[in-house]
């Protein structure tokens, strides 16, 4: 016999609509402001890096390196800061890591991609906005300042 039950809308119960949100907490254990989730998130899904062994693919990939882990915890929060500087807004990246072990960051916007490399001594970016490899993709090192303009090309219509 199936049996249909009324379950109620979470937006219809008393406990989330008149809960004020000032009733959570205001930071996380990592002392991380909840009120910027996509940072938060961020930064967990690069700590579970952590996690990842060796041929964590299956492919025989290196384990992510902690020293690349380590470096891109400060880095997203530093690209973090220089969007909001700028007046844009932030929007949590793709984390993930690569078969060498470094920390990549990716984010897409319409035909437009940005992949972030963090290694533990440097930082390097592909931009791409088509399939041609000469024309329409390019590479490089990020600055400390020069996220901001690649964010900025992300986003612009």
């Amino acid at each position: 016999m199936n049996q249909m039950h009324a379950y109620p809308i979470p937006s219809e119960t008393s406990a989330f609509s008149t809960s004020p949100i000032v009733a959570y907490a205001r930071e996380a254990s990592d002392g991380q402001e909840i009120a910027d989730l996509p940072l938060h998130s961020t930064l967990q899904l690069i700590r579970r890096l952590f996690s990842l062994g060796s041929n964590w693919d299956g492919h025989g990939s290196a384990a992510p390196r902690r020293e690349s882990v380590d470096s891109s915890l400060a880095v997203i929060r530093l690209f973090r800061n220089l969007v909001v500087s700028v007046g844009q807004r932030w929007a949590q990246p793709h984390v993930s890591t690569n078969e060498d072990g470094n920390v990549v960051f990716e984010w897409w916007q319409g035909t437009r991609k940005l992949t972030v490399y963090v290694r533990s001594a440097h930082v390097t970016y592909i931009k791409v906005w088509g399939v041609n490899i000469d024309s329409e993709m390019e590479d490089g090192c990020v600055t400390d300042m020069g996220f901001a303009s690649l964010w900025i090309w992300l986003n612009e219509a």
